[in-house]
């Protein structure tokens, strides 16, 4: 009995001790700073202030008047719904297509991972020189089928595609965990509907996608909110020319592009504006928190826990 104590006393104290290093990362990196956010955000605190005030809610009411503000939320808000819903579409659609046991099934699925793990920087640089007006492999392609007879200025005319197509391209994450979603169905329900002569498009509808709703359910949110923190491609993908590898400080981002994040960043450190940026990104914070909860509640009404539907 003491044995049997002493172990499970051992057992807390090992598991204390590792989750504790990653509570004090959270804490220390997460919490305090955005707590600290919060404070500066009601005072009039500028980059070099010296003598800080409290305002209160005084920047939080200028936001309301903000037009640039809202037309960044609102123009981040689609772009997110965008690219939620066509990521989550496209992995489905790969999942199914390489559930079945055909030729190269396995090289496919890392060949369309394989993307993922490319860091986010160097899938803008790739989709920069790619979508080139002047030495794009896009455009030399689409002259070769005689598509165009100009060369497409895509990072200038549509600067918000080009983002777009950069992020599917890394889908790979969306079909991973619809592959596992697949694995987790029992073949007993799609044999059985084969012998009651249900079609294949007829089986994807009443047994796959029922059981694989909770996953796209979470993809959706999950896409969401990493959605809106995009940050880095709307630079990369600027299509003023860079300099000095300076992407941050470049001015002219485009105007449907110049996301929240990005007008937050520029708030803070080309302006100087500390509080009324931190204010910005505070209020961004709730507005994610905000529909993150109301799309959860709203689609989780369209998630099948068990098998109701009749063949």
């Amino acid at each position: 009995m003491r044995r049997k104590n002493f172990l499970e006393t051992e057992q807390r104290i090992s598991f204390y001790s590792f989750i504790s290093l990653w509570f004090i990362g959270f804490l220390l990196f997460q919490i305090i700073p955005i707590l600290w956010g919060f404070k500066v955000s009601l005072t009039n605190q500028m980059a070099f202030t010296v003598n800080v005030k409290y305002v209160g809610l005084a920047n939080y009411q200028k936001l309301l008047t903000d037009a640039g503000f809202w037309y960044s939320l609102y123009t981040t808000f689609i772009y997110s719904i965008y690219n939620s819903v066509i990521q989550v579409a496209i992995g489905l659609f790969l999942a199914l297509l390489l559930e079945k046991n055909i030729f190269g099934k396995d090289f496919f699925q890392v060949a369309f991972y394989l993307p993922y793990v490319i860091p986010i920087v160097a899938t803008g640089w790739i989709f920069r020189l790619f979508l080139d007006k002047n030495i794009g492999l896009l455009n030399t392609f689409l002259e070769y089928l005689h598509l165009f007879s100009d060369r497409v200025n895509w990072m200038g005319t549509f600067p918000l595609l080009s983002i777009l197509l950069a992020n599917v391209w890394r889908v790979g994450w969306s079909l991973l965990i619809f592959i596992g979603g697949l694995s987790t169905i029992p073949q007993d329900l799609y044999d059985a509907a084969e012998v009651d002569g249900c079609g294949r498009f007829r089986m994807i509808r009443v047994i796959t996608l029922p059981f694989l709703s909770p996953f796209i359910v979470f993809q959706l949110i999950v896409s969401f909110i990493y959605s809106y923190q995009v940050f880095i491609l709307p630079y990369i993908l600027n299509p003023n020319p860079l300099r000095e590898a300076q992407l941050t400080q470049q001015t002219g981002l485009p105007k449907q592009t110049f996301f929240i994040l990005a007008r937050g960043y520029s708030t803070v450190f080309d302006k100087g504006r500390l509080a009324y940026g931190f204010a910005m990104l505070w209020i961004t914070f709730l507005f994610i928190l905000v529909f993150s909860l109301f799309f959860m509640k709203t689609l989780n009404k369209a998630t099948y826990t068990e098998m109701e539907t009749k063949l």
